[in-house]
């Protein structure tokens, strides 16, 4: 799945990619895991983390929330 896929699925639900990757790590609790449902690789899925602005922590947030 590639970051057009994940913005497909986006639009598909309604909500943001921001909001799918917080949803999908608060479900699974890991990069590997949330990778492995989103079909893409781990450091894929940690570049859409950067480019959304989340900060892996034990739940993702807002980079600025962490200031």
């Amino acid at each position: 799945m590639r970051n057009s896929k994940v913005k497909e699925l986006a639009a598909l639900e309604g909500r943001s990619v921001k909001d799918i990757l917080i949803s999908l790590y608060e479900r699974h609790g890991s990069q590997t895991a949330v990778a492995y449902e989103l079909g893409v690789s781990q450091s894929r899925l940690s570049q859409l983390i950067k480019e959304n602005q989340l900060k892996e922590k034990r739940i993702l947030v807002l980079q600025e929330q962490l200031s």
